[in-house]
């Protein structure tokens, strides 16, 4: 079964939670590594001159595996060493139950183990880990009230036992480091995500003020340049010449002036073949000329020629051709 699916189900983690589980895991390990060392050599003193020294060796190896996991942290995956160092922890709370009962530091071990499983994996690996302590509890809790599992009272822990509070303030000191570091990191990171989304908003808000003045001044210019096109329509519909702009040999635009002159309405002049205005032994040289402006060949821009208008009135005019772009 893959293994996002089974320990996470729906979307990954955000980015800035795995880089604040990076931090934490680096931060308390290196700790862990050397309280953990002073806490696995009292606890497996106290195991060995109990002569209990199976479970000395049980300590010794539990540490060996985590420390070597650590150790090789750039080659292994936040995952696996979470695992790893979850799993020891547990390993350690089961073996101090099962040595000294309720009475050595197991359960806050198993505490410990519950809240870094949480912080590193999830909610629902927290989960996991808090029943496998239950189970563990209620197992070997069971068996030491049922007398299945023998109870030396001789080896618990009391207040008069050096070893038993030099384990006690180790193991705290690692529970305290670890819960108290947790909280602070995750505030610091949504301290910086809230800073950088002031930020961005900030950005956001003078973009929203510089693109509203954009398109105030866009709005502005394009009120002038319909102004302005107004203006000069009147200005053309209304001149005294007649104005009109021929394209592939067609009647594109005609003003007033020249529907005048022509003695045609402005549709029957739009799109018509300008060359049926032209009187026909002026056609050839007015055709050649405007052929030739369009070719960008220099020509005279000034001259005269005639027209038949609808009535069949022969007309003359002076042509002003310039070029434009249409």
């Amino acid at each position: 079964m893959n293994r996002q699916l089974f320990f996470r189900i729906g979307k990954k983690d955000r980015p800035e939670i795995i880089e604040v589980r990076h931090r934490f895991f680096n931060w308390v390990m290196y700790p862990f590594l050397i309280f953990g060392l002073l806490a696995t050599i009292l606890g497996g003193l106290q195991s060995y001159q109990q002569g209990r020294w199976v479970f000395s060796v049980l300590y010794a190896a539990c540490y060996l595996i985590f420390g070597f996991t650590t150790f090789l942290g750039r080659y292994i995956s936040l995952f696996i060493r979470s695992i790893v160092t979850i799993m020891t922890l547990v390993a350690f709370s089961i073996l101090i139950l099962l040595r000294i009962g309720l009475s050595g530091i197991g359960l806050e071990v198993l505490l410990l183990a519950c809240g870094i499983s949480s912080a590193l994996l999830g909610r629902r690996i927290g989960y996991v880990i808090t029943s496998i302590g239950v189970l563990a509890m209620l197992v070997i809790g069971g068996s030491m009230v049922s007398g299945m599992l023998p109870i030396w009272e001789e080896t618990m822990l009391t207040s008069l036992s050096p070893l038993a509070w030099g384990t006690s303030i180790i193991v705290f000191l690692m529970s305290g480091l670890a819960l108290v570091t947790l909280p602070q990191m995750f505030l610091g990171r949504l301290e910086e995500s809230l800073t950088l989304l002031e930020e961005r908003a900030g950005e956001l808000e003078r973009s929203n003020v510089s693109m509203k003045k954009t398109i105030e001044a866009r709005e502005k210019a394009e009120k002038a340049l319909k102004e302005s096109e107004e203006k000069y329509r009147i200005l053309v519909e209304n001149a005294g010449d007649a104005i009109f702009i021929a394209q592939n040999g067609l009647l594109r635009f005609v003003n007033n002036k020249a529907t005048e002159l022509s003695g045609r309405t402005h549709d029957e002049l739009i799109s018509k073949n300008f060359n049926d205005i032209i009187h026909k032994e002026d056609r050839e040289l007015v055709i050649e000329r405007h052929k030739k402006r369009q070719q960008g060949i220099e020509v005279p821009s000034n001259y005269s020629f005639r027209i038949i208008n609808k009535s069949g009135d022969v007309k003359w005019v002076e042509l002003n051709a310039v070029r434009i772009e249409w």
